[in-house]
């Protein structure tokens, strides 16, 4: 996949976690902007990106940088055994006037993908009455004294957070009412971002109550004002979000051996593909002195 002309704020000087990062990280980081796609996902099998940003470098180099970058500057997900990056608020920070069609497989549940108004129809709602509730939910938010009012760029993290919520737990008539509002805009608050607040959502998948399967529980418990219900509940659904759990909620286990091994297959894949374009290429050279000889005989007979 060839880089693209992106976006580097100056922002990206002054990120905390990035200036403590190491210098390995600090350029992955740039070159997972620079190799993403127009939706900010991309390859991320470590022999490929290896290849691509620390040429002639031990794979550890680029699996120890990836490392440090995982869970708040990019996410991992795997499509059918091939392993794939998302850069988190991807569409906060690229402005991009006309997407083009992904590169790579998407993750099933990227925050950004779903949420981001490319049409209309998206949304599974009337844009003129959305618009008519969003201006009632902002006259009406923050009326109580003291209570600092929502902004429209608040209310416009608050929608997207909803219309994730209904996609991923598929209650498709759900409306954003007022309690829903003040709820999600009650965590923003707390300092938890929209993406974050996805985690979140995502992790409640994994919650084996909240998803009806545990014995003591009757039905699911999916709501968004559930899910969000306090700081303490969001930040345990985001810390099982990123657990080793799949989504029927039970313990996936890779030892530091396995995780090794998957990488050698990756580079021995990798190699072989390398080992089999030499070779169409040393055919390919081959076939075309053979047929430059030809050309060359036959000119040599016709001359003469």
């Amino acid at each position: 996949m060839s880089g693209r002309i992106r976006t580097i704020k100056p922002e990206w000087l002054d990120d905390e976690k990035l200036a403590l990062s190491s210098p390995e990280a600090r350029v992955l980081s740039v070159a997972l902007i620079l190799l993403a796609d127009d939706h900010g996902n991309g390859r991320a099998a470590i022999p490929l990106l290896a290849g691509r940003v620390f040429p002639g470098k031990d794979l550890a180099v680029t699996e120890k940088a990836l490392s440090e970058l995982l869970g708040w500057f990019v996410n991992t997900y795997e499509v059918s055994g091939q392993s794939y990056y998302h850069l988190r608020n991807w569409s906060k920070h690229q402005r991009i006037r006309f997407r083009g069609d992904p590169r790579v497989p998407i993750e099933q549940m990227s925050f950004d993908l779903l949420t981001q108004n490319k049409n209309p129809q998206d949304l599974d709602l009337d844009q003129d009455l959305e618009r008519d509730q969003d201006q009632d939910l902002l006259s009406s938010s923050g009326s109580d004294v003291g209570e600092k009012p929502t902004t429209e760029s608040e209310m416009d993290t608050i929608r997207r957070v909803f219309v994730f919520w209904k996609k991923i737990h598929k209650h498709n008539q759900a409306k954003l009412d007022k309690k829903r509002t003040e709820r999600i805009r009650a965590r923003l608050r707390e300092g938890f971002t929209g993406e974050q607040l996805a985690d979140a959502i995502r992790g409640s998948l994994k919650d084996d109550f909240l998803m009806g399967r545990d014995k003591n529980a009757n039905r699911k418990y999916d709501g968004i004002e559930t899910i969000l219900k306090s700081a303490a509940q969001v930040e345990r659904l985001i810390e099982l979000n990123s657990s080793k759990k799949n989504l029927a909620g039970k313990l996936v286990v890779e030892s530091k051996e396995e995780a090794e091994e998957k990488v050698r297959k990756h580079a021995e894949a990798m190699q072989r593909k390398i080992e089999r374009d030499r070779k169409e290429t040393e055919k390919f050279i081959a076939s075309a002195t053979n047929q430059t000889e030809n050309v060359q005989s036959l000119l040599k007979n016709i001359l003469i």
